[in-house]
């Protein structure tokens, strides 16, 4: 250590400045290494939180183009068409199922059956809570 004679204050030359920082380094404070490590493990952070952030956004679109869908005229008219197939499907069930037990089509035996099995319909839709169809 030498005596500064133009600042007034004691000073370290070159060699003895880097003895003393590495005797203060030592093992416990290498900054290189562990800057190193952070550099890496930010590295890691960093690719991890862009696929997060691309996953959130694509779900954000994906639940963006579904509520489209649902609250489009198009997504009611699938709708509507879906519930008049389901409709018609249960209207030849019922009938199929009355000629199967022998009352012929257009008779008020085979009219009455398929009245019955309306309401045995409807009352399991009770049962079971009802029809999904008026969620959306």
């Amino acid at each position: 250590m030498s005596f500064d004679q133009y600042g007034g204050c004691w000073s370290y030359s070159g060699r003895q400045a880097v003895r003393q920082v590495m005797r203060l380094k030592g093992p416990a404070l290498d900054w290189e290494s562990t800057m190193r490590k952070s550099l890496s493990a930010n590295q890691f952070i960093h690719l991890f939180l862009t696929g997060l952030n691309g996953a959130l956004w694509t779900g954000m679109i994906a639940l963006a183009l579904l509520a489209i869908y649902i609250l489009s005229p198009f997504g009611t008219r699938a709708r509507d068409a879906a519930r008049e197939r389901t409709l018609e499907e249960i209207r030849m069930e019922s009938e199929a199922f009355c000629e199967k037990f022998g009352m012929p089509a257009a008779t008020e035996q085979h009219l009455q059956c398929v009245f019955e099995l309306g309401k045995i319909r409807s009352n399991e839709d009770e049962r079971t809570g009802g029809s999904v169809d008026g969620f959306f």
